[in-house]
């Protein structure tokens, strides 16, 4: 047993990595971690240009926001439909009818239920183009979803590389950075991209607003939601799990070809 403990330690050990001197290690560790921040600063332009065409199209179509929807009333209760009419234009209240019956029929039957209200509707498959103007918007978000996930699945053969560039001293530091930096890295990408390019913090009555002023600077927290509603997950909320459900069956796509198709081809060939 001791012999076979001796054995695995040594084939665990990267020997040509033991000669290089602390600072030659320290470099090429911070320029693994500049690359995995260039692809990180990289998926969030992209999400946060997908998010910024997605309010751009709204307001080039008269699509209103839900916030805006919200303060007209409840177009599903009473006579709110008419006395919208009363102080606004004819499309800016079918807008607002449309977007609140397909967040309640997200609510009640997932995204059947939105493409089925969306054009059976009388209201929404006619008067304004809904239909279209929505599901153009609904497309924004879902880019962004590609998105992350081709960054992700980037990232882990740049990690790979990066993880063999950093001239670790054995396979098992070299194994444990890799999964630690990658996980933080998808974690980032996945969900704290999608969270602060849809967040929206204003300055009014919050003394701790300024912390948030320099990301801001950079397109961050000036989105559309400031809380987790019924609204947030229609538009952040799908396209979020979206994300999640294909980063959970990318990673099996390359595997099952080689074994279903590529492997039969070459013993046919």
């Amino acid at each position: 047993n001791e012999r076979l403990n001796i054995l695995s330690y040594e084939f665990d050990i990267l020997w040509e990595n033991l000669e290089h001197k602390p600072t030659h290690l320290c470099i090429r560790r911070a320029l693994s971690f500049l690359g995995v921040m260039i692809v990180i600063g990289v998926t969030y332009v992209i999400v946060n240009t997908s998010s910024s065409l997605r309010l751009e199209h709204a307001t080039n179509t008269a699509l209103p926001t839900f916030a805006d929807c919200n303060l007209a009333g409840d177009f599903f209760s009473n006579n709110t439909y008419d006395i919208c009419q009363v102080n606004n234009t004819e499309l800016f209240c079918t807008q607002c009818y449309c977007v609140q019956g397909t967040v309640r029929a997200h609510k009640d039957n997932g995204l059947k239920g939105m493409v089925e209200f969306g054009l059976n509707d009388e209201k929404c498959s006619t008067n304004g183009g809904f239909a279209e103007s929505y599901a153009m918007s609904q497309t924004y978000s879902i880019i962004g979803s590609v998105v992350v996930v081709v960054a992700n699945q980037s990232l882990r053969t740049l990690m790979a590389l990066l993880s063999e560039f950093e001239q670790f001293s054995s396979v098992t530091s070299t194994s444990k950075a890799l999964a630690s930096k990658f996980f933080i890295a998808q974690f980032i990408n996945t969900a704290i991209v999608l969270l602060v390019v849809n967040a929206a913090i204003s300055n009014d009555g919050d003394i701790f607003a300024w912390i948030f002023e320099p990301f801001k600077l950079v397109g961050m927290f000036k989105g559309e939601f400031d809380d987790f509603s019924n609204e947030w997950y229609a538009s952040v909320g799908t396209p979020l799990l979206i994300t999640l459900a294909m980063n959970a069956v990318t990673p099996h796509i390359a595997p099952v070809t080689q074994y279903f198709v590529v492997a039969p081809l070459k013993r046919c060939l």
